[in-house]
């Protein structure tokens, strides 16, 4: 998988930053490189991930990074 450009490739989506700021995450760290990607999240309790799906901005992370899931460019 090719980046678009030398800038880390998660700040063109919107909804990947958005999922930093969920206040049930303990954690939440991105590592990307031109081939690959990968997103780490850990949460407070089993139960807070019902809340992190269910959290708004997933309408902008899911289109951001199932693309990526494919093997496709960032957008």
């Amino acid at each position: 998988m090719g980046a678009p450009s030398a800038d880390p490739a998660y700040r063109n989506s919107p909804g990947i930053v958005q999922g930093q700021g969920d206040h049930l995450l303990v954690c939440h760290a991105i590592r990307y490189d031109e081939r690959d990607f990968t997103i780490v999240e850990r949460d407070e309790k089993e139960s807070s991930q019902k809340y992190h799906l269910e959290n708004p901005y997933w309408k902008t992370f899911d289109p951001g990074v199932v693309p990526l899931l494919k093997g496709n460019k960032w957008n």
